[in-house]
């Protein structure tokens, strides 16, 4: 969905670029034209514009599939989808973190190399590793940049969502404190754009306030995911699976189960 929407932006900006230049350039020859003509001339421009805009945006896409850092990308992410997270998997995080550049552009393919990495190595609960991984990515850097027109805001706000999943996998809560203070009042201008970025602000906050102990916010904001309706039921596991936690925390063993259950089933 966020590729559709790029290609789409990347075509209006084109399309809108062609049609000022052409406009610009046929505007010097205006009075060779009866005003009843105009209408026309802007049609014929516009199908001409749309048309060199389309045979552009398509060699940009050629020459991106084919560059070594993409094609690495496409690599890794089959790679973690055939096979999971593999030797050869983290192998491949390394390498295409070591050709990132710190252009926006190269930003969301970064963030999957860090990020992915990242999480591979909490798999195997080497949480040290995994703070390398993220260390890669410096926040600050990223607020300043506008990512907006690449991915509407996802890249960063699951960024904010793996380093709380690391602070309460390592327990960590001194550094979830420092993750929270840096999202708070960043992370909640996303909020109500997109249901999936929903989903992941409220992942973020349910597991803060679950590291935190405070599991009555913590189950309210597992229940949000629960109830976003843009997901389908596999997308939900989440909710379920952190309502399960804090019941069996809170001591209501036949609540965590139920909730268990209902993860299992779907």
């Amino acid at each position: 969905m966020r590729k559709l929407g790029v290609f789409i932006k990347t075509y209006l900006l084109l399309l809108f670029i062609i049609l000022v230049i052409m406009w610009m350039i046929l505007g010097l020859g205006w009075y060779i034209f009866r005003y009843e003509k105009v209408g026309m001339v802007f049609l014929i421009s516009l199908i001409v514009a749309m048309v060199v805009a389309y045979i552009m945006l398509t060699i940009m896409l050629k020459r991106e599939s084919k560059s070594p850092i993409s094609s690495l990308h496409s690599e890794f992410m089959k790679e973690i989808r055939e096979n999971g997270c593999t030797d050869r998997f983290l192998e491949m995080a390394k390498r295409g973190l070591e050709m990132c550049s710190d252009s926006p552009h190269d930003f969301v393919f970064l963030k999957d190399f860090a990020m992915y990495g990242a999480e591979a190595c909490m798999l195997r609960e080497d949480y040290d590793e995994a703070l390398q991984y993220l260390n890669r990515i410096n926040i600050n850097e990223i607020k300043k940049k506008d990512l907006s027109f690449l991915d509407g805001g996802h890249s960063i706000i699951g960024f904010f969502v793996v380093q709380m999943e690391l602070c309460e996998a390592s327990k960590n809560v001194e550094r979830a404190r420092n993750v929270y203070n840096d999202a708070i009042g960043y992370i909640d201008d996303f909020y109500g754009k997109y249901k999936d970025m929903d989903m992941l602000i409220d992942d973020f906050y349910c597991n803060y306030n679950y590291l935190n102990g405070d599991y009555i916010q913590a189950k309210r904001y597992a229940e949000n995911i629960i109830n976003n309706k843009f997901y389908k039921d596999s997308k939900m596991i989440s909710g379920q699976l952190h309502l399960a936690r804090i019941y069996k925390k809170q001591g209501d063993q036949a609540k965590a189960d139920e909730y268990m259950d209902k993860a299992a089933r779907i």
